[in-house]
């Protein structure tokens, strides 16, 4: 993390602690963008389904999903890439994210009887 991030954090944290007026603003802001965040990430992963594509809970590799997250944000990255497309493989790691956290999560239960 360079300098100038560090310093607009660090400027953030010392401000005067929020009411509880502003803690549900923000609180109520980040519901109305995750409700429209898991819509879409849910479109796509039916969207999938519907074409045959099968395994996100198990089957397909672990290590496959997570280098596909590594090509998308490496395309994402492009000087060329059209915003669509940007937007699009943002979904596709939200997606590929979620099919891994999904797995840590079972395999802990797992463990854990």
């Amino acid at each position: 993390m360079g300098k100038s991030a560090e310093s607009g954090m660090a400027a953030q944290q010392q401000q005067a602690d929020p009411s509880a007026a502003d803690i549900r603003a923000e609180m109520a802001r980040i519901d109305v963008v995750l409700d429209q965040f898991t819509a879409v990430v849910r479109h796509r992963l039916h969207k999938k389904v519907r074409e045959g594509y099968q395994g996100w809970d198990h089957g397909y590799p672990s290590k496959d999903l997570e280098d596909e997250i590594l090509q998308d944000s490496a395309d994402m990255r492009g000087p060329t890439v059209l915003e669509t497309v940007r937007r699009k493989l943002l979904i596709d790691i939200a997606a590929r994210s979620l099919m891994l956290w999904w797995r840590s999560r079972r395999m802990t239960s797992e463990e854990d009887q």
